[in-house]
């Protein structure tokens, strides 16, 4: 697994994020239909609205899963941040090298296929 590298704008993009007031905020029915209606759409089982700070991905809404939030070193979204401007997307995380034993791959909830946007 390799670890994220820290963005060259992070203190900009974390200053941004904080301005938006938002981490930690209530689960939203707005939000949650929108990952509802993405994993319907894309045929996934999981789809995630997600925020990362400093040290964690947290999930403004997710669909699929329980859990709000994973330590930032394991979040395939803390690589994502790195090219902004694409669609990120992992057709076989077990077959990539920054995330093949990932314990979100490996293990809890098995994430195979990844595509990730930035809005």
């Amino acid at each position: 697994m390799k670890i994220p590298y820290i963005p060259k704008n992070e203190k900009e993009r974390l200053n941004e994020l904080h301005s938006y007031k938002i981490i930690g905020a209530l689960e939203h029915d707005n939000y949650d239909f929108l990952t509802k209606m993405a994993a319907e759409i894309c045929g996934t089982k999981i789809s995630l609205i997600s925020l990362v700070t400093e040290d964690k991905q947290w999930f403004l809404s997710h669909h699929g899963i329980k859990e709000r939030e994973t330590p930032k070193v394991l979040a395939f979204c803390a690589h994502a941040i790195n090219e902004p401007e694409d669609v990120f997307i992992i057709e076989d995380s077990t077959k990539d090298e920054r995330f093949y034993d990932n314990p979100l791959v490996t293990g809890h909830p098995r994430v195979i296929y990844s595509m990730l946007e930035f809005l």
